[in-house]
């Protein structure tokens, strides 16, 4: 098992991911390891400059969902434009965004 924020975001594919690995087909796993890594990676800013993801996993779901998700309370800090288009990039890498 895992605790994934990111699963609000791409759960099909980490759940891929995982059931691959724990049937043994750690090829699978791996490649859609691959295919979420700039996601996860995005989740913590350009340069991995954020320690929590949070606010960049909520500023992903409102992409995706159209739900008004992104605020977040000090001591964190929304998601700056730069962050936006890194995410936006990752999404429609994964399919998750046109």
């Amino acid at each position: 098992g895992v605790v994934s924020g990111g699963a609000h975001i791409a759960g099909d594919i980490e759940k891929e991911m995982i059931n691959a690995f724990l049937e043994g087909n750690n090829d699978l796993a791996v490649e859609k390891f691959h295919i979420l890594y700039d996601l996860f990676t995005a989740f913590h800013g350009v340069n991995r400059n954020r320690v929590n993801p949070t606010p960049l996993v909520k500023a992903a779901f409102e992409m995706i969902s159209g739900l008004p998700t992104s605020n977040v309370r000090p001591p964190l800090t929304p998601a700056n434009d730069v962050e936006k288009d890194l995410l936006k990039q990752a999404l429609k890498k994964i399919g998750k965004l046109s």
